[in-house]
């Protein structure tokens, strides 16, 4: 078993709630310098990020890597998982709550069947952290499917040059 470590994030907020702007940063690389406000929560997104967000594309990643391990123990691998997280935020007397989330995971360029991949996006949703967090307060749906898109590069040049492959 791993080490237990610590992930962190921070934000500097200045002005009001409703006219004032955040920025979230983090110890890693990739989340740099992003920018919040509360019409992002409470309304629409007007370009902006709001925590929902980044908490959907948490849920997102960390399914992704939860349906990748499952797919393996089933002994298979997708050559592409296409996993989005769609979050339903209610605003109640001026907070918002995240209702519910809709996980659509799709499978590409396997051979698994459909019932396999559905047991092992079931699986997933049981493995990944993020997932039971949500459901803390929140309903949450899966929608799997498997698509094969797996192209030979040989006839696909083959049919643009108008020949058989």
């Amino acid at each position: 078993m791993a080490e237990p470590h610590e992930r962190r994030a921070d934000i500097a907020w200045s002005g009001d709630l409703e006219g004032g702007t955040g920025t979230i940063w983090g110890a890693s690389v990739g989340l740099r310098q992003i920018l919040v406000n509360w019409p992002s929560r409470a309304e629409s997104s007007g370009g902006w990020t709001g925590p929902e967000e980044l908490l959907a594309a948490a849920q997102a990643g960390s399914y992704a890597m939860a349906l990748a391990r499952e797919l393996g123990v089933e002994q298979t691998v997708a050559q592409r998982l296409d996993v989005s997280v769609t979050f339903t935020v209610e605003v109640d007397d001026g907070s918002p709550r995240v209702t519910q989330a809709h996980i659509n995971a799709m499978a590409m360029g396997t051979d698994i069947e459909q019932e396999a991949f559905d047991k092992a996006a079931k699986a997933a949703l049981e493995a990944c952290s993020i997932t039971a967090l949500v459901r803390g307060s929140a309903d949450v749906s899966l929608e799997a499917s498997v698509r094969d898109y797996r192209v030979k590069v040989g006839q696909a040049e083959q049919k643009a040059a108008g020949r058989k492959a």
